[in-house]
C-alpha cells in the first residue's frame, strides 16, 4: 500500500476496494451502504482504518469528525471527498 498525500480518492468503487484490502477475512467485497460494524469492524478497528485511510490520502479526519459520525462505507467515503476538497 503506497502513502501518497496528493492521492486522489478516485471513485466510490476504487475507495472501496481500498478498504476490502485493509480487511482481513469477509466472504463478501465491500459495499457503500455497509456499516462499519456489520463489517467485523469495533471501535479500535474503526480508529486503526481511518488512520490507515488518513495516511493513504493524505487528508486528517479525526481532528473535525467524530468516529460516531462515520457509521457507513459511504459517510467515510463522503467525509474524504469533503477533506479532499479542502485541500489548498
Amino acid at each position: 500500500m503506497t502513502t501518497d498525500p496528493t492521492c486522489d480518492t478516485g471513485s466510490a468503487q476504487e475507495f472501496q476496494a481500498f478498504l476490502d484490502a485493509l480487511r482481513t477475512g469477509g466472504s463478501r467485497p465491500v459495499s457503500a451502504t455497509d456499516r462499519l460494524g456489520d463489517l467485523g469492524y469495533d471501535s479500535l478497528a474503526i480508529l486503526e482504518m481511518i488512520l490507515a485511510v488518513e495516511a493513504h490520502y493524505g487528508v486528517e479526519i479525526l481532528s473535525t469528525v467524530a468516529l460516531t459520525d462515520v457509521q457507513t462505507v459511504s459517510d467515510l467515503y463522503q467525509v474524504l471527498r469533503d477533506k479532499q476538497g479542502e485541500r489548498p
